[in-house]
Parts: C-alpha cells; sequence; structure tokens
C-alpha cells in the first residue's frame, strides 16, 4: 500500500513536472519566438541606419575630397601667386636700391657742389662787406668830422651873437627914452565898514571863471604868434645892431625896434602875472601892449606904461 502510494506520489510528481517542464518549453519557445522576431527587426533598423551611414559616409567623403581638391588648387595657385610676387618684390627692390643709390650719389655731388659755392659765396660777400665796412667807416669819420667843424662854427656864430645881443641891450638900455606923463601914486587901502552884500551864486562865478579861461587861452595862441613876430625881428636888428659902430646915429628905421622890445617885455609881463596870481585880465593887457606899440611906433620920443586892470574871478565881494 504504501508502494502504492509512493508510485502514485511519484507518477503524481512526475505529471507535474512533464507539466511544467512543457510549460517552461512553451514559455521558452515564445520568448525565443518573441527575441528572435524583435533581434530580427533590430538588425533591420540597424541595416537601415548602416545603409543610411555609409550613404551619408560617401557624400562627406565626396564633399571633403571636392573640397581637398579646392583647397590644394587654392593653395597650389596662392604658392604660384606668392613665387611671382615674392620674385617682382626681389626685382623692384634691387631696381629701387639701383635708384636709391644714383640718388643719394646725385644728392652728394650737388651737395659738395653746394657747399663749394656757399664757401666762394661767403669769401665773396666778406670781402664786399669788409670793402663797404671801410668805406663807410672813412665816411661815417668824415660826416663826423664835418659835423664837429659845423658845430665848432656854430658855437662861435652863438658865441659872436650873444656878445652882439649883450651889446645890442647895452645900446638900448643907454638910449632908452624915460617915459612922460604923470605916474599914479600908491595910496593906503580903504576898510570897508558898512553892511555886507550878498554875493553872486557860486555856479555863476564858476561860468564867468570858466569863460575868462577860455578867453586867456584863446589869446595865447595869438600871443604866442605876435611874440614869434617879435623875437624874428628883434633877432634881426640885434643882427643889424652888431653890424654897425658903437656911435651910429639912432635913426628912425632903428627906433622901429623899441616899439617890438616893448611888446615883447608886456607879453611876458602879462605871462608872468596870470601864473603868479591867477587873477591878471589877459584882454586889457593885450590891448594895453597895441597901444604902446602903436604909440611908439608914431613917436620914438614917447613911452607909455600899460596899465593893469586887476579882476576877481572867484566873484567875492558881490
Amino acid at each position: 500500500q504504501r508502494l502504492d502510494q509512493g508510485i502514485s506520489a511519484l507518477s503524481t510528481a512526475q505529471r507535474h513536472i512533464q507539466h511544467e517542464t512543457e510549460q517552461h518549453d512553451q514559455s521558452v519557445s515564445a520568448l525565443l519566438a518573441s527575441t528572435t522576431h524583435q533581434f530580427t527587426s533590430d538588425m533591420s533598423i540597424v541595416a537601415e541606419q548602416r545603409a543610411t551611414a555609409d550613404s551619408t559616409l560617401s557624400t562627406v567623403s565626396g564633399m571633403v575630397g571636392t573640397k581637398r581638391k579646392y583647397l590644394d588648387e587654392t593653395v597650389t595657385e596662392l604658392c604660384a601667386h606668392v613665387d611671382e610676387a615674392i620674385a617682382q618684390g626681389v626685382t623692384v627692390v634691387e631696381n629701387t636700391s639701383v635708384t636709391a643709390n644714383k640718388v643719394l650719389s646725385d644728392v652728394s655731388q650737388a651737395s659738395q657742389a653746394m657747399n663749394s659755392t656757399a664757401s666762394n659765396a661767403m669769401d665773396t660777400f666778406t670781402a664786399f662787406m669788409d670793402q663797404e665796412g671801410e668805406a663807410l667807416c672813412s665816411g661815417l669819420q668824415s660826416h663826423f668830422d664835418t659835423v664837429a667843424a659845423h658845430a665848432q662854427v656854430q658855437t662861435q656864430d652863438l658865441s659872436a651873437l650873444q656878445k652882439a645881443a649883450g651889446v645890442h641891450n647895452e645900446t638900448m638900455e643907454s638910449q632908452r627914452l624915460a617915459s612922460t606923463g604923470r605916474t599914479p601914486q600908491k595910496v593906503a587901502p580903504v576898510t570897508f565898514e558898512g553892511p555886507f552884500k550878498r554875493t553872486r551864486s557860486h555856479g555863476i562865478i564858476r561860468t564867468e571863471a570858466k569863460n575868462q579861461l577860455l578867453a586867456e587861452a584863446q589869446l595865447d595862441g595869438e600871443q604866442e604868434l605876435s611874440y614869434e613876430t617879435a623875437r624874428a625881428g628883434i633877432i634881426d636888428c640885434i643882427a643889424l645892431s652888431a653890424s654897425l659902430p658903437m656911435d651910429t646915429v639912432f635913426t628912425e628905421e632903428s627906433a622901429a625896434v623899441a616899439p617890438l622890445s616893448i611888446a615883447v617885455e608886456e607879453n611876458e609881463e602879462i605871462a608872468h602875472d596870470r601864473h603868479s596870481t591867477g587873477s591878471a585880465s589877459v584882454a586889457s593887457r593885450a590891448s594895453n601892449a597895441s597901444s604902446v606899440s602903436r604909440d611908439s611906433t608914431s613917436s620914438k620920443n614917447s613911452f607909455i606904461s600899460a596899465s593893469t586892470e586887476q579882476v576877481d574871478i572867484d566873484g567875492e565881494g558881490g
């Protein structure tokens, strides 16, 4: 019984093992078939990709070959052009070197010729300047000698003129006619003790003083002209008197000198009073000087003294 049970269990286990083996074989077969189909599909894809890669590689290889060929041609052409340019450059440099050497030689020769010409010109100019300098020195020396001689002559003439002027002044002082007429006597000043009046406005006083100064300035030009005329006449008379002997008779022509000297003295007195006091009436002095000149010309025996009229330019005392 136990053996039967063992055999039965063994047969059951055998059937189970067989069933499991069959299932395993089926699953392995199915898995192998699936794997084979997937592998076949993958191999077809790989074959397609390989074919695509081969096509791409062939295309790239063709393009690379074309580019390589173009690069080789370009490099060859560039090398040829570079060789040609180098050859031309060498030729140009050689020609330029020859030209530069020739130019340098010409410049050197021209510089030497210029240096020689400049040296000759400098020597000629130096000799010319030496000659002209000697001539200029001699001319200046002669000119200065002439100027010195002329100055000495002028000094002698001036000394003679001063002596003649002194002699003439002494003669005129000795022959000056005495004035006739009544000389006013000085009196003591009178003191005013009455009430004082109001003075004028300072603006009016300044206006009158300004107008009076303008009139004096206008008369200065006329008096300077008359003074120069009188001075010229005096110089002529001095020269005439110097040429005459001391005992010459004083005639009408020589007496005409007196009005000129009197007029000059009056003009000098007017200028002295204007600068010292600032209150002299120029118009009154000029009229008195002209009257003295007219009266002295008509008669050599009369002398009229010029009277002065003092005015207050500041307007004091109303």
